[in-house]
């Protein structure tokens, strides 16, 4: 039996250390598989993909778009974790079976299972957490890392949570929005959905992404 030397365990510092380092190799994944996903399809296959994502989002991509804009990013992580290539599969998939990442498969199952939705943010004791507006995700705390303070009078948002380690962090940006957009989007998904019968996650992934018409178009109308 192993004495007990009456010592504090320092096991929050442990749980910390952890965490950090599940982080860590989950957004390195992410910046890996990301990469890989700009060198190895196709040329025909990305623009299949841009049309699909056009069709769902209204964005239309042009010789002068920025590779940084927001659309961009948005349709970069969408094509990513959620497109779905001629072949029947995830470009992350195709990545984690091609590099033999056996020890990823359960970051890949958090990203598949993940969606980007409409959150409200709510601030209790000076701390920000998100609710979706359909309550299928849990609550969960943003901190500075992933919110700019320059936004935090948004009382709503657009995030795609995903469980890493033990907290859920938004993968990629989290979009404030204005009250009026979020409205828009709201009303619009609860009409598409009284009209389907699949889960929530699948329409937000496969359909779900009608949301950003709303958003691309409030950014023209302020324009």
């Amino acid at each position: 039996m192993r004495e007990n030397t009456g010592g504090p365990i320092h096991f929050l510092s442990r749980r910390e250390k952890w965490q950090q380092k599940k982080e860590t190799d989950f957004f390195s994944l992410i910046e890996q598989a990301g990469l890989y996903a700009e060198r190895s399809t196709s040329f025909r296959e990305k623009m299949r993909a841009l049309y699909l994502f056009r069709e769902l989002t209204g964005y239309q991509r042009t010789k002068g778009t920025d590779p940084g804009s927001l659309p961009e990013r948005i349709f970069h992580t969408w094509y990513l974790c959620d497109y779905v290539t001629v072949k029947n599969e995830r470009i992350i998939e195709r990545f984690m079976k091609e590099k033999r990442r056996r020890d990823d498969w359960e970051f890949l199952s958090r990203l598949i299972v993940s969606y980007s939705s409409v959150f409200r943010v709510v601030e209790d004791a000076g701390n920000l957490s998100l609710h979706e507006w359909a309550g299928e995700t849990l609550p969960f705390p943003v901190g500075d890392r992933v919110w700019n303070k320059d936004d935090l009078k948004a009382e709503y948002c657009i995030a795609r949570p995903v469980k890493v380690g033990v907290k859920t962090l938004p993968l990629g940006p989290v979009i404030p929005l204005r009250e009026k957009t979020a409205q828009k989007m709201t009303t619009w998904l609860e009409q598409q959905l009284e009209t389907v019968h699949i889960p929530f996650r699948i329409f937000m992934q496969q359909k779900g992404l009608g949301i950003y018409r709303f958003l691309f178009q409030s950014y023209k109308e302020e324009c």
